[in-house]
């Protein structure tokens, strides 16, 4: 079994690294983060380093910050270093009040709300 997801996780790699960065890294998201939470996030955009994802509510919020280096290291793993993420952003929905501080904001991730 081992095996078998090693090589299925080699073909996701090769799969990915023949795609653009910002698509690679939008695909890998539910990869890295299982579908569980991909079930309650929305990678929403990929720019300038930056990983911007929507998640369901704010205990989501919490949880997923706690894991964000994590998923920071997952991406790379499968994206490669070259794929260029350097943090991702969590955004609650919109109308979700977010305190978006800078005290709440650590290397490797930050949340804000979304504005549209």
């Amino acid at each position: 079994m081992e095996r078998a997801q090693s090589g299925l996780q080699n073909v996701m790699r090769s799969l990915l690294a023949q795609m653009p960065a910002t698509d690679a890294i939008l695909q890998a998201w539910p990869i890295v983060c299982g579908p569980a939470v991909a079930e309650r996030t929305e990678a929403l955009s990929f720019a300038d380093g930056v990983l911007r994802v929507r998640v369901l509510d704010r205990e989501w919020l919490a949880n997923l910050r706690e894991l964000a280096r994590t998923y920071l290291g997952g991406l790379r793993e499968h994206c490669g270093a070259g794929a260029g993420v350097q943090r991702i952003e969590f955004v609650l929905p919109e109308g979700d009040a977010g305190s978006g501080a800078a005290a709440d904001v650590q290397p490797g991730l930050n949340w804000v709300r979304t504005r549209r």
